[in-house]
């Protein structure tokens, strides 16, 4: 991959369609099985996840991953497990505001629209399959059970992608300019997702963006002192904005921004990330 430019943000492929008829449940609990086909019908049926997409990640940024470019691209690898993190993070965050359906919700929209897609590159990586763990989590929340008891899941499933990152392919561009690649694409998505809030679009989208927002926050945070100065500059910036843009009371903003503020950032982000080597 000497020769090989770093992965343009929101390169994707559509949702696994066929989930519907073949979710599986491996611990055979009948609630998840009838909730996350039910979950999966209503993603399947337009745009937003597993919908109708433009370019890149789709009109509004919620779309899954090459499973193909994902066994030899690290950070369309990375880029997956952040997907996945976005939902655990944003569907945790639903369920402590009392949004146990929402939370629910984002927490099982990852099966079929990453993991699946995704498990051939896991299995080449040698990574322990962690599917179990997303299904207890949506079991859990379903059911409406005490937070403590959620956030212990989503912990669990957390800690699934981190272990499952430390076995992303190698390449031979830089630590810092994968990550800031894999950043990149999570504030993007979070910037289109916005596009879709300031039109009036449903809360999934509001919780989709927050969700892109914490994950790209969560990665700058563990790589911020290996991050090119210039792009962590412009990255710290663009953050902060985001942060206005999806405040914590995770409640959709009237239009409080111009999404095409927050797009010229993002892209600008991207311009810098796709720079380094």
């Amino acid at each position: 991959m000497a020769d090989k430019p770093l992965s343009e943000p929101g390169l994707s492929t559509a949702a696994n369609q066929d989930a519907v008829e073949h979710a599986h449940n491996p611990r055979g609990d009948d609630l998840t099985r009838t909730a996350y086909a039910s979950v999966v019908q209503q993603g399947g049926e337009g745009g937003g996840e597993g919908g109708e997409g433009g370019e890149g990640g789709g009109e509004g940024g919620e779309s899954g991953v090459d499973p193909v470019a994902a066994q030899h691209d690290p950070v369309v690898y990375l880029t997956a497990l952040d997907v996945i993190r976005a939902h655990y993070l944003a569907g945790l965050a639903a369920y402590r505001a009392e949004d146990h359906q929402a939370g629910a919700e984002m927490f099982v929209h990852p099966i079929s629209e990453v993991y699946y897609d995704l498990e051939a590159a896991f299995k080449a990586q040698g990574v322990d399959p962690f599917v179990e763990a997303m299904f207890k989590a949506g079991d859990l929340a379903f059911a409406g059970k005490p937070t403590q008891k959620v956030e212990a899941a989503v912990k669990t499933v957390l800690a699934a992608t981190d272990a499952a990152a430390k076995k992303a392919p190698r390449a031979n561009h830089s630590t810092a300019a994968i990550e800031a690649a894999v950043i990149a694409d999570m504030v993007d998505r979070a910037a289109l997702q916005y596009r879709l809030v300031a039109a009036g679009d449903n809360k999934d989208a509001w919780l989709d963006g927050y969700g892109y927002l914490k994950a790209a926050q969560r990665r700058a945070d563990l790589i911020r002192e290996q991050l090119d100065p210039r792009f962590r500059d412009a990255l710290d910036e663009t953050l902060a904005l985001f942060s206005s843009a999806y405040p914590e009371s995770l409640k959709p903003a009237d239009k409080a921004l111009d999404p095409g503020l927050l797009l010229a950032k993002a892209g600008r982000v991207s311009l810098l990330a796709s720079g380094l080597q």
